[in-house]
Order: C-alpha cells, then sequence, then structure tokens
C-alpha cells in the first residue's frame, strides 16, 4: 500500500484548477452547440430576430457555464485531494465529502511532473488522483516508479 497525505501546494493546486477548467471548457462547448445549432434552426423557422438573441446569448451561456464551474479557494476541496491511496488493484482519493475510487486496470498513463505525478485513466471522468511526492507518508516513491515504470511518462510542470 502507498498513501500519500496532506495539503497540495500552490504550484499542486494551479495544476488541478487547470486540468479542471480543460473539463468546464469541454462541457461548456459540449452544452451549447446543441443549444446554439437549436436557436439558428428555431430563428429561422419562427422569426429571424431571434437569431440576435441567439448571436448573444450561445456566447453568453459559454462564458457562465466555464465561470460557474471554477472552484471558489474555500471549495477546493471538492476537486483536490487530502489523500490518495494505492492498494493492489484500486486508486482512493478522499475528497471533501466523498471519496472516488478507480481500479488501476483502467490506467492510461502517470504523468510525472517532477514535483507529484497525475494518475490518468481510460473511460469517463476525471482524475483526481494527483500524489504528491513530499506527501508520502506510507510505501516510497521507488516502490511506486517499480511498480508502475510501464506507465510513467517524464513531463514539465
Amino acid at each position: 500500500m502507498i498513501v500519500f497525505e496532506g495539503a497540495l501546494s500552490e504550484a499542486s493546486k494551479k495544476f488541478m484548477l487547470k486540468e479542471h477548467m480543460k473539463t468546464a471548457w469541454m462541457i461548456a462547448t459540449i452544452v451549447t452547440i446543441p443549444f446554439m445549432a437549436f436557436w439558428i434552426w428555431m430563428s429561422v423557422a419562427v422569426s429571424i430576430a431571434l437569431l440576435g438573441f441567439g448571436i448573444i446569448g450561445c456566447p453568453l451561456s459559454f462564458v457562465c457555464i466555464v465561470l460557474g464551474m471554477r472552484p471558489e479557494k474555500k471549495h477546493y476541496g471538492t476537486i483536490m485531494p487530502g489523500s490518495v491511496i494505492i492498494e493492489e488493484d484500486v486508486i482512493s482519493a478522499e475528497l471533501v465529502n466523498t471519496c472516488l475510487t478507480r481500479n488501476l486496470e483502467d490506467l492510461k498513463r502517470i504523468d510525472d511532473y517532477g514535483e507529484w505525478y497525475y494518475f490518468r485513466f481510460y473511460g469517463s471522468g476525471r482524475g483526481y488522483f494527483i500524489c504528491q511526492k513530499d506527501l508520502i507518508i506510507q510505501g516510497t516513491i521507488e516502490e511506486l516508479e517499480q511498480r508502475f515504470e510501464e506507465y510513467i511518462v517524464r513531463k514539465q510542470s
């Protein structure tokens, strides 16, 4: 078992916010494009005057979705784990009010940013699995790197 526990550094928090906002942009795009297509269709079918509202409304809704998904500092615990536990075949991240678990069989890669590891998985869902190297309380970094050597990709932070 390998356990990481504690408060993330500012660099790790910035990285997690960036990853969270990438997801926000993707969701906003997925929601806005069908809305925009529907609005254009309605403006052609009903009244061309509606097109003006669509031109303003669609980008405005996109911006509102993206801005609404950025958490305030007091809510960082909803996207940044307090601890990450790696057991035999699962990884668990403890967030405020929830615990997320993923099967390690679904592991795509582990990005090594020098100060932390970021686990990426196949399938849906974002990763909340950031392991800051100086927060390891059980196991060793060498043990983690040996166990996952074929998955680790060195990155620049």
